[in-house]
């Protein structure tokens, strides 16, 4: 008989020595559970949250939350959407693991460092992974959520990856870029920067793992996005000379040599005379736009024009030539993107400084700088082709006796297969504008050969133009020749020369879609009769660009806004 207690007593003993056995044998490690909280910030953009939120929910079941940081000027039900069982149902997720808040308005980085301080207050405790997520976003999975969620378990058990990076195909419906904003949820996470803002999170702690269990779509927004709400569109200089206030503000604090800031401002900059540029591009013919803007010295467009033309470059040239070796190992692609930009300003796609005796032409000193930044762009990065191709144009426009060197770029540029990289990832780069400049040059040498020799009575310019026109259609919008088919609309099966005048191709159908394929565009069926054209690059992004345009615009690598 045990004595009285004693049962317990003995229980309570052999608890404790299963307990230290347990102990010392080492446990199979277990799957840690997911619980992800989604964090939005918003300004008026009820009818976006209605639209996209939903395309969210699968991440959100088990145990996941979601968070609203709603702007204190917004008039509309933005912090509506958030509750609304239509939207997002209280059986996926309670309303109880849901917080929604006003804020006030003071950037991107203070406020995204708010949202992430306000989500670690109420979920902290439960949530694993921080998600933060725009309106005009969509998720689109490209596995079951079982996978995805799957995946993270697998990170979370087997390394210690803080940082998620998933990729995000940007409005302009032609690049793409990775981004971080998918994080461990953690205390004490930031963000730097009242614009264009990046994750602050220190070297030591900076571990990531690439995600391809599901991607990101930017949508335009049209009326009921942010832009619109802020100031007018995202493609309008009102919201461009917003973002410049708020770099200017990181500018002075920072000392004037932050070179995240530098881009971002000359890049900006450089984005006004892009729009400048296009409301006077409405003229007919090659360079319209740059004797338009000399004609009138005293014009407001002209003293506009220049005041962005001189900040945008000297902002550039600080970055490229006076800081271009300063964290160049932890911002390659930045210092890659400057150089170009820079030579994309410098060259006659954007300078308004042609030496008019010379036929409008560059002026030497230009013309000098614009070579040499290409130079710097391909040091940079030898496997990308944008400023292969920028060079070789540029060689093209300053006589016929730079037309073999613009050849051989050109075949350079055909040769490289597209790396994978951060932002202002083009595809058709590599395809369809490549083949254009090399076509081009080809051209070019034909007819400096054939000038210079005795059959050059016999040569026509008609014969000329032949090989640039191969498999090529006229695109209704800029009127030039395309080499091939580059940017289709999956909805009405548009085509144009670059994402810009596709939208607006697709508007004219009644297509409010605009949906180009991000890399080479399907087969045109035989008996496809659309003679609507096709391009051959443009500019992604920026004014919209024509058959022989610049390299890209949309500088990317940080910000959702």
């Amino acid at each position: 008989m045990w004595p009285k207690g004693g049962l317990r007593v003995a229980l309570c003993f052999a608890a404790a020595a299963l307990a230290n056995a347990k102990r010392r044998v080492p446990a199979k490690k277990s799957v840690p559970d997911v619980a992800i909280c989604i964090l939005m910030m918003a300004r008026n953009e009820e009818a976006l949250l209605r639209r996209h939120l939903p395309t969210w929910a699968p991440l959100l079941s088990p145990g996941g939350c979601l968070v609203g940081q709603v702007d204190e000027r917004s008039t509309d039900g933005s912090h509506l959407a958030f509750f609304d069982q239509e939207v997002i149902s209280t059986d996926l997720l309670p309303l109880a693991r849901r917080w929604v808040y006003h804020y006030a308005f003071d950037g991107l980085g203070p406020a995204r460092t708010l949202l992430l301080s306000e989500a670690w207050a109420k979920f902290g405790e439960t949530a694993t992974h921080f998600f933060l997520v725009d309106p005009d976003w969509k998720l689109n999975l490209q596995a079951s959520t079982a996978v995805v969620r799957a995946d993270l378990s697998r990170v979370m058990a087997e390394g210690d990856e803080r940082i998620l990076a998933f990729q995000i195909f940007d409005r302009n419906g032609a690049s793409s870029r990775w981004l971080d904003w998918f994080m461990r949820a953690e205390a004490g996470l930031r963000f730097k920067y009242r614009w264009h803002e990046m994750l602050d999170v220190p070297t030591e702690k900076y571990t990531y793992q690439t995600l391809h269990s599901f991607t990101v779509t930017e949508t335009e927004g049209g009326g009921e996005s942010y832009h619109r709400a802020e100031s007018g569109g995202s493609g309008t200089i009102a919201r461009f000379e917003r973002e410049i206030a708020l770099l200017e503000l990181d500018h002075a604090e920072l000392g004037g040599t932050d070179t995240r800031v530098l881009y971002y401002l000359g890049v900006d900059h450089c984005s006004i005379l892009t729009l400048i540029k296009s409301e006077l591009s409405l003229l007919d013919g090659a360079q319209k736009w740059q004797l338009a803007l000399a004609k009138d010295s005293n014009s407001e467009a002209r003293r506009a024009y220049e005041h962005h033309f001189s900040r945008g470059v000297s902002y550039l040239r600080r970055r490229v030539w006076d800081l271009g070796d300063v964290d160049v190992e932890g911002a390659l692609e930045m210092a890659w993107a400057a150089a170009m930009w820079l030579a994309k300003a410098l060259s006659s796609d954007l300078n308004p400084h042609l030496d008019k005796r010379e036929g409008a032409r560059l002026t030497d000193s230009d013309a000098s700088e614009a070579l040499a930044a290409n130079d710097r762009c391909i040091e940079l990065d030898p496997l990308r082709v944008e400023c292969f191709l920028q060079k070789a144009r540029l060689l093209l426009e300053l006589g016929s006796d730079r037309a073999q060197e613009a050849r051989e770029l050109a075949a350079e540029a055909l040769a490289l297969d597209m790396p994978e990289r951060t932002f202002l990832a083009v595809p058709y780069h590599y395809t369809c504008t490549a083949k254009a400049v090399a076509a081009k040059a080809a051209v070019a040498v034909a007819a400096a050969s054939a000038a210079s020799s005795a059959s050059s009575s016999s040569w026509s310019s008609s014969q000329a133009a032949g090989p640039a026109m191969v498999n090529g259609v006229a695109c209704p919008r800029c009127r030039r020749y395309c080499f091939v088919a580059c940017l289709r609309c999956r909805s009405c099966r548009a085509v144009a020369c670059s994402p810009n005048h596709l939208a607006r191709q697709c508007a004219e159908r009644g297509c409010a879609e605009a949906a180009p394929w991000a890399g080479d565009p399907p087969p045109q069926d035989d008996d496809d009769d659309d003679d609507d054209g096709d391009g051959d690059e443009g500019d992604a992004g920026d004014e919209g660009g024509n058959c022989e345009g610049g390299a890209g615009a949309g500088a990317g690598g940080g910000g959702g806004r």
